[in-house]
């Protein structure tokens, strides 16, 4: 059971004398619950007219109140415990959410009423962390509920977004292992245990029995002895035996049918560190010229999206006396409230179903689409330049595909085509950097090569016919082996291609054509295992432990994804349509020509090799099997093959070699070659 939920909680009611204590100013705004609604937690709600020609600020929070990275570090200057966690784990804190979860952890420790002595200072936030509630994330879901998650986007995040927490929180508790309050939180877990013990006992032990057993709890010392660590100012132990079981001073005879009583434990665990995070998550607002901050009340209020949004969240100045400016909470222009409203604001009215479930646990009811989804890609097993193209890449190589309706748009080189008829028609769109650096080979102009530098490194440098696009440091001396040119070598390579006119459309058509593949095959992911659940899946069984909410939010969430992977294959299809024709049709007379000169030089089995090479492209497929229908009709008439002459030279058509697979490409080429000589 989790540490954190021993701490006490304290009511929304109380919020406003924090409020006034600490500066914060509200105006015609609380915090409450909702009536009819509390489980939502609480929210802001207005408690008079608003009209936003009208009002002031609704609310006011003093920068110094902002939880950032920089006000842990004035915190940590008064705090020692602080100081020595930030300083023993090291890069774990160094980031803004590193810093501040590490406070709040020991923040929430320091709110236990029965929390050791010298486990850290009191702030504001040691009372402030108890009107928290703690969100209902993804990363609380049971595994019961993974299977209902299996295709959509959602389980590898939730999977690597667990690793990386669990790596945290090894490296944390690592590395405060042998410090003073962590040792007191071990003891009142061995003390809460020997109690538990002893009130379970089927016979009623003697006092001789309890003190032995308490004795080895506490290593060995009795009830009212001190530590002989100096550098340990604990209470005694029999504040120690209080603490570990409140309300239960003295040793309880039980019944021996009663079950062992359920208490916490006092000691740092996982969990606690999930409910951090979730909270750190569902509440980080953007501090403009501080970074990502938890903004006390203004963290309140609730999210909707569009016209519904009431207020804005803003920092400016709140009066000309301030030497800082304020985080201020805004009603929006046009926004009339009556007495009761809820204030909302919005999380990001353009996030994907995706993010908007894992980093805050609901979906709107207004989302009708997905709005964007991230699929990871990577380089074909049967590519030579995979291992160098995944070290030169510095980020995570994914796709982005997105609703044109909903998310707003793309960056440059996103799919289809500018000015394309598939654009005009498409209601998705897709971007990815990597797929750019997939799509080039060695025959177009890619090239790596690792060099010696003169501290004895060895550097991978990636050029494209002979234009440096990266280096990246390479070998087990590395760091890290990203790319160190400060460069994205995958936009650099897109601008390069982008340029090359002859071959501009043939490189956005094996682009097309990966982004297709990959957004087929998770639509068959998620497609596949719905009917697998439905056969083997007990879904009460699974409402009763995930709960009923989040069982439902997950079927939106495969809905929602499954048509707008639905709407991305229906569009790239049309894309690698179009983009094809432009190839294929002006030179179609050219590729039967050559095919029938490859069939007079080369194997029989190339007939085999062609359609393999191909498989993926259903007009090459339609064309290498009329081809060799013409072939069978050519060696049944008296015609030769080798009287075909083409009236453009063999250097003109190399690049079909960048199109076809390699197999394929060489064996045109080859031909084309051949009818020269013929």
């Amino acid at each position: 059971m989790s540490s954190l939920s021993s701490y006490p909680r304290l009511p929304s009611s109380a919020l406003k004398p924090w409020a006034d204590l600490n500066g914060v100013i509200f105006d015609g705004v609380a915090i409450s619950k909702i009536p009819g609604k509390e489980e939502r937690g609480s929210a802001v709600l207005a408690t008079r007219s608003l009209i936003a020609e009208e009002a002031t600020p609704l609310m006011v929070v003093p920068r110094t109140l902002a939880l950032t990275r920089e006000a842990v570090a004035e915190y940590a200057k008064a705090d020692s415990i602080l100081r020595s966690v930030l300083d023993a784990v090291g890069e774990t804190v160094q980031t803004s959410r590193g810093a501040i979860l590490a406070f709040l952890l020991l923040q929430s420790i320091v709110a236990r009423p029965n929390a050791p002595r010298h486990c850290g200072v009191k702030t504001p936030f040691t009372e402030y962390i108890q009107f928290l509630s703690v969100p209902s994330l993804p990363t609380f879901y049971p595994v019961s509920l993974y299977p209902l998650m299996y295709g959509t986007t959602l389980l590898p995040v939730l999977r690597g977004k667990l690793a990386t927490l669990q790596r945290e929180f090894e490296t944390i508790a690592s590395a405060t292992a042998d410090m003073s309050w962590r040792k007191a939180l071990r003891e009142l877990d061995d003390a809460a245990n020997a109690m538990a013990a002893i009130a379970t006992s089927p016979t009623s032990p003697s006092d001789e029995d309890a003190e032995v057993a308490i004795r080895a709890a506490l290593g060995g010392r009795g009830l009212g002895e001190e530590s002989e660590d100096e550098d340990d100012e604990m209470q005694t132990d029999e504040a120690i035996l209080s603490q570990a079981l409140p309300g239960q001073q003295k040793r309880k005879k039980v019944a021996p049918e009663r079950p062992p009583p359920q208490h916490p434990t006092h000691d740092i665990s996982f969990d606690d560190w999930k409910i951090l995070d979730a909270m750190y998550r569902s509440r980080a607002l953007e501090y403009p010229g501080l970074g990502d901050a938890v903004v006390p009340c203004i963290d309140m209020a609730n999210h909707s999206s569009g016209s519904s949004t009431v207020a804005a969240y803003e920092v400016s100045r709140s009066s000309p006396s301030s030497d800082e400016p304020d985080a201020v909470l805004l009603l929006r222009p046009g926004k009339v409230l009556d007495p009761g409203d809820e204030v909302t604001i919005t999380y990001g009215d353009r996030k994907g179903a995706c993010e908007m479930l894992f980093s805050y646990g609901f979906l709107e009811d207004s989302m009708r689409s997905a709005r964007e989804l991230f699929l990871e890609i990577d380089v074909p097993a049967d590519d030579p330049l995979g291992p160098a193209k995944r070290a030169i890449f510095p980020d995570a190589p994914f796709v982005r595909v997105f609703d044109r309706e909903e998310s707003g748009g793309a960056g440059a080189g996103a799919g289809p085509a500018e000015g394309s008829a598939a654009e005009d028609r498409s209601t998705t769109g897709w971007e990815s950097p990597f797929v750019w650096l997939v799509a080039a080979n060695e025959e177009d102009g890619l090239d790596f090569a690792v060099l010696s530098t003169v501290t004895g490194e060895r550097e991978l440098q990636a050029t494209f016919r002979g234009e440096p696009l990266a280096s990246a440091v390479v070998g087990a001396g590395a760091k890290d082996s990203g790319n160190s040119t400060g460069r994205d070598p995958a936009e650099r390579l897109k601008s390069l291609l982008e340029a090359d006119d002859a071959l501009r459309d043939v490189f956005r058509l094996r682009a097309a054509e990966l982004v297709y593949q990959r957004v087929v095959q998770q639509l068959e992911m998620l497609v596949i295992p719905t009917e697998e659940v439905e056969e083997g899946w007990d879904e009460e069984e699974v409402r009763m432990e995930a709960g009923r909410e989040a069982v439902e939010v997950v079927k939106r969430l495969r809905g929602l994804e499954g048509d707008l992977l639905k709407r991305a294959r229906r569009d790239l299809e049309k894309e690698v349509s179009s983009s094809s024709n432009f190839f294929f049709c002006p030179l179609l007379f050219e590729i039967m020509s050559s095919c029938l000169l490859a069939f007079a030089v080369l194997p029989a089995r190339s007939f085999i090799s062609a359609l393999i090479a191909y498989s993926r492209h259903v007009h090459c497929v339609a064309i290498v099997i009329s081809v060799y229908l013409l072939l069978f009709i050519a060696r049944i008439l008296p015609c030769r093959p080798c009287s075909i002459s083409l009236s453009h030279p063999a250097s003109q058509y190399e690049h079909l070699g960048s199109l076809a697979p390699k197999r394929l490409g060489r064996l045109l080429h080859q031909s084309f070659l051949v009818s020269e000589i013929l």
